[in-house]
C-alpha cells in the first residue's frame, strides 16, 4: 500500500501489508466482555425500559432511591438518562 502526504512536496511511504490472522480465534465471534456497557441492561430494550423512563418516581431525587430500594427495580443507564430530560 503507498500512502501519499499532503504536502508541498509529495513524498510517498511503503507500507508493510495487513496482517489478517486466520487463526480459530479470530474466525469466532467476540464474546462480549463481563464489564462490558449495557445501555439498556442486561435484556436489551424492553417495553419496561419504556417505563421505567416516563416513571416520575424513578427521577425523583431522593424519592427515586427510595421507590427503587422498596421495589428492588434497577434503572439502566439510558433510560436513567432518558427520563431525567
Amino acid at each position: 500500500m503507498i500512502a501519499a502526504y499532503p504536502e508541498t512536496q509529495t513524498r510517498f511511504a511503503i507500507l508493510p501489508p495487513r496482517v489478517v490472522d486466520t487463526s480459530e480465534a479470530a474466525a469466532q465471534p467476540n464474546e462480549p466482555a463481563g464489564d462490558e456497557l449495557k445501555p439498556f441492561g442486561e435484556d436489551g430494550f424492553t417495553f419496561l425500559d419504556v417505563l421505567d423512563i416516563i416513571n416520575p418516581l424513578q427521577h425523583l431525587p431522593l424519592i427515586g432511591t427510595v421507590y427503587r430500594e422498596l421495589t428492588g427495580d434497577t434503572l439502566a443507564p439510558v433510560p436513567r438518562i432518558a427520563g431525567d430530560i
